[in-house]
């Protein structure tokens, strides 16, 4: 089956999208953030406990590089890496895969969803486990020299 790909960063929100006979991939690297009025103390403990910053809309980190598939950065480790939603819009109650990058850009599967994010965070930098299936690029355009795009 032919593969197509969908940039994310060009649409949000909900998208419908039909190919006929080909595998639509959303592809790109956006940020999930959180309104100013939604910054609590909880939030802060929860950063100083686990080491997790969730992001709001006074302080959005800049992302310098292009994934394949898509990853919605919702958190960074306040060291320069980052953790995600593979393949979808950040909701941790969602059944997908969330990730973390390093800051060398090497990605690992740190839980299967949101729900094991939330029960198990504690550990979560003793979970990570390589994960070879996402592909980094610098952008887009280096992306459409290798894939083909649904415009």
């Amino acid at each position: 089956m032919k593969r197509v790909y969908l940039d994310r960063t060009a649409h949000s929100g909900a998208v419908g999208v039909i190919v006929p006979d080909a595998q639509i991939i959303p592809v790109g690297t956006t940020i999930y953030y959180m309104p100013i009025a939604l910054k609590s103390e909880e939030y802060d403990n929860f950063a100083d406990k686990y080491g997790i910053h969730f992001i709001f809309a006074d302080d959005i980190p800049e992302i310098d590089f292009y994934t394949v598939p898509h990853i919605d950065i919702f958190a960074t480790d306040g060291k320069g890496g980052f953790l995600g939603t593979v393949g979808n819009t950040s909701d941790l109650e969602s059944d997908s895969p969330i990730c973390f990058i390093s800051k060398e850009k090497i990605c690992y599967l740190l839980f299967e969803n949101g729900s094991e994010f939330l029960e198990k965070v504690e550990n979560w930098q003793k979970q990570m486990k390589l994960y070879e299936g996402i592909k980094f690029y610098n952008n887009r355009t280096d992306a459409e020299e290798e894939l083909e795009f649904i415009n």
